[in-house]
């Protein structure tokens, strides 16, 4: 039954065809069944709703992800993004899964040519309205065509590096099955030790200042 819905989406989604800057985002691998479904930092499933969004930055986006942590970081980070395609959603047409195909010329000219793509992952239906994100690297880089260039930017199997959320959340169970979940971020937050040493350190400059004060 599983098999027979997932092949019914596949051909309404349409299969990985050869045209120009052609490039297939998924978190199901079909090789293997394998998918790898989203959660929340609440750990909750994210069945349906959300943002999936390929492309890629033309400098270091490090510190653009790690400013994360408020809406004009986000903003920063996404104004950055040059996107390749149109965004597509989760759960869709099969809770869980995100399976669509993107096709964009790409010119031996192109600000894309010999950059890292990336999926970016977000709880909302737009990325610059979602609160909590994952941000993955694949183990490619965007091409001219010549005459094709052709990808698959799949989450479910190796290759990638995940630089915000982590692998191993909650298992969710979709309608393909259970299994381990791929958890996105909210705003960053100081982590525990950092607030106790932040309130430490307050506490022994109060401390001097009134002995000081004697």
């Amino acid at each position: 039954m599983k098999k027979l819905l997932l092949g019914s989406v596949l051909a309404l989604l349409g299969g990985l065809h050869l045209r120009a800057g052609n490039i297939l985002v998924t978190n199901y691998n079909e090789d293997s069944g394998a998918q790898l479904p989203i959660s929340l930092s609440s750990g909750a499933a994210l069945l349906k709703g959300g943002s999936v969004q390929i492309g890629t930055w033309i400098s270091d986006p490090t510190a653009l992800i790690a400013g994360f942590t408020s809406p004009a970081g986000r903003d920063a980070l996404l104004a950055a993004f040059v996107t390749f395609g149109e965004p597509s959603s989760i759960g869709k047409d099969v809770d869980g899964l995100y399976q669509f195909d993107r096709s964009v010329p790409i010119a031996s000219n192109s600000p894309l040519v010999g950059q890292s793509i990336y999926t970016m992952i977000g709880n909302n239906a737009a990325l610059g309205t979602s609160d909590q994100f994952a941000i993955i690297r694949h183990n490619m880089t965007f091409a001219a065509d010549a005459p094709v260039f052709a990808g698959v930017a799949d989450i479910s199997s190796a290759g990638f590096v995940v630089l915000r959320g982590c692998l191993g959340g909650p298992s969710i169970t979709t309608a393909l099955g259970a299994a381990p979940s791929l958890n996105i971020n909210a705003w960053m937050c100081p982590e525990p030790t950092s607030v106790s040493l932040l309130f430490a350190s307050l506490a022994l400059i109060a401390r001097r200042r009134r002995m000081n004060a004697v």
